[in-house]
């Protein structure tokens, strides 16, 4: 994995470049037998720069990031020791917003990886904005699959042992995937 720490080093425009790095980082991290060694090669300058990295006008980059936070948001000690400290989660809130199907569908997949059973994580993404940002991408008329089953997954999540605190918000937004499915 340092080889891929040293290649970020790469300039800011050169796509190519970046593209074939950050497809090798993702692909490097969807093996199972990397989710062991993630806390041995992840470090927060590394997450920091894959997160100015999503600067980047290119939806082809930004999507295999947001895929590479994903994979990497398997191991619960980076969420909660870097992601989290990082506002990852937060990033990926605002990416909600994109008008990219493909880029809604990452970012809540990777978000879904980020609360998997975690309390504590799940309650801040909560308190942040989750639900309203949800409550938009369901609003719409029309919904790429991918991007309601992505939603789908990550509300999943976020009932896990819900706190009498959030039930009314995560309630509320199972009741519109209902609507959405039934």
């Amino acid at each position: 994995m340092e080889i891929a720490k040293q290649a970020l080093e790469v300039p800011i425009n050169d796509f190519e470049l970046i593209k074939a790095l950050i497809y090798f980082i993702r692909t490097s991290f969807a093996k199972s037998e990397a989710i062991n060694t993630l806390q041995q090669c992840i470090d927060k300058e590394f997450i920091i720069k894959l997160l100015e990295l999503l600067a980047i006008d290119n939806e082809d980059i930004k999507l295999n990031i947001i895929w590479s936070l994903a994979n990497i948001a398997l191991s619960d000690y980076i969420v909660k020791e870097i992601f989290i400290p990082l506002k990852v989660h937060v990033k990926l809130i605002e990416l909600l917003q994109s008008e990219s199907n493909r880029i809604k569908e990452q970012s809540l997949w990777a978000l879904a990886n980020i609360v998997g059973d975690n309390v504590e994580v799940r309650d801040q993404i909560i308190q942040i904005g989750i639900i309203e940002q949800l409550s938009k991408i369901l609003s719409k008329r029309v919904i790429n699959a991918n991007v309601l089953e992505n939603a789908t997954w990550l509300i999943s999540n976020l009932s896990k042992n819900i706190s009498p605190l959030f039930f009314p918000k995560v309630s509320f937004i199972i009741k519109c995937i209902d609507k959405r499915t039934g």
